[in-house]
């Protein structure tokens, strides 16, 4: 899933991807408890080569004392998604959006980091913000359904409409498609679920990706 890009960090513009077909994903490898500055980190160990700890350490120490400041609370959430740290991510993404809480980006990487901590109730409730601010990001309306997929609790109904709007609009969506089929597959409509693995097919997607729905729905995957 694609998502946007906002909120350069010392000059680096991060990309937020949600789930593993973003095109600028997270790196999801970091342990959750890895420090972010020290005297003796290493900027690399934590995933922020080519940036300085004092740089880094300035605008930990400014989100501190502008907790008004819309733009740095934004840049530090930006920090600590960019190491997979997604519980901070979301504390300081929540500070932006009290600040500007129609704000269309500030409600979508908040959303993301939801998605990305597996918090989905919560990004379902700020990807529908996304969405009544702007109906037509078919991204967001496919994320949206896929919290319905992934929650304890599913609504594969209600994702598989969303999923349909998608669709409707764009054939070839990736992530639509690849929800669809895992959203047929567990209603146990297995015809379905193979015939949206046969339109992803006929895409670009990641063979990868394809071969890894192709496991799931012939029963072959670890986990589905």
């Amino acid at each position: 899933m694609q998502k946007a890009i906002v909120f350069g960090l010392c000059g680096l513009l991060l990309g937020l991807g949600l789930g593993f077909w973003g095109a600028n994903r997270l790196n999801k490898n970091v342990a959750e408890d890895a420090p972010l500055v020290g005297a003796n980190i290493d900027p690399a160990t934590v995933g922020l080569t080519g940036q300085n700890p004092a740089d880094i350490q300035e605008l930990l120490d400014q989100a501190a004392a502008k907790p008004q400041d819309f733009v740095t609370q934004m840049k530090t959430g930006d920090l600590y998604a960019q190491i997979g740290r997604f519980n901070e991510a979301i504390e300081y993404y929540k500070r932006g959006v009290e600040l500007k809480p129609n704000d269309y980006l500030a409600n979508l990487v908040l959303a993301n980091a939801y998605f990305d901590g597996k918090q989905f109730e919560n990004a379902a409730k700020h990807y529908a913000k996304v969405l009544e601010l702007k109906d037509d990001d078919l991204n967001a309306r496919s994320d949206y359904g896929a919290t319905f997929v992934e929650r304890p609790e599913p609504d594969l109904d209600k994702a598989l409409a969303e999923f349909a709007k998608v669709l409707e609009k764009d054939p070839n969506h990736t992530a639509a498609l690849y929800y669809s089929a895992i959203a047929n597959h567990r209603k146990e409509q297995k015809d379905k679920a193979f015939e949206f693995l046969a339109k992803l097919d006929g895409t670009t997607a990641d063979p990868q990706l394809k071969q890894r729905l192709r496991e799931i729905l012939e029963g072959k995957a670890a986990t589905q």
